[in-house]
């Protein structure tokens, strides 16, 4: 397992999050959990809510209701949903249910655009998945259990002009 690659990555998103923080957010005492921790940041609504954060940073591209999964310049696959690892999901889950954490699941995609899950209040039950796929931190092919979350469930939003701006509420 490459750890130097995860902490990294880890870190990079947090650094994305405090910028999206700031303009969407707008979270209190936003902090980077504990390596290995089942979430990666928390942080307080303004009236006091605890919100626990799952982050993700992807190298796809988000176009219309799709992702374009790929290079731009060749033909790339299509998805309409985004995946969250299931035992993550059910950590996230289980903290709200236990401890009233508020699981937020969201991910920056390559070209500013940013996919929010309030996984509390989904509309559609994600599918289970299991899919062959290449993890940069195991450096090659595992068989993982995912949970398709639809886009139809997200808050989207695009950075236009260094800000973000909301362009789809879940449906």
């Amino acid at each position: 397992m490459n750890r130097d690659y995860a902490f990294k990555k880890e870190d990079e998103d947090y650094i994305l999050l405090k910028d999206f923080n700031h303009d969407v957010l707008k979270l209190t005492e936003l902090g980077q959990t504990e390596r290995n921790e089942s979430s990666d940041a928390t942080g307080y609504t303004t009236d006091g809510r605890f919100i626990n954060i799952e982050l993700k940073s992807r190298d796809q591209y988000l176009s219309g209701s799709s992702f374009l999964i790929g290079a731009v310049n060749e033909k790339p696959y299509t998805a309409d949903t985004i995946y969250l690892e299931s035992h993550k999901a059910g950590d996230l889950l289980l903290d709200y249910v236990v401890d009233k954490k508020i699981p937020l699941y969201i991910n920056f995609m390559k070209n500013g655009y940013v996919i929010l899950y309030n996984l509390s209040t989904l509309k559609h039950r994600p599918k289970k998945v299991c899919k062959k796929i290449y993890s940069k931190l195991y450096q090659g092919f595992e068989l993982a259990k995912r949970e398709e979350l639809p886009l139809k469930d997200a808050w989207i939003y695009q950075r236009i002009n260094n800000k973000y701006k909301l362009i789809q509420k879940p449906q």
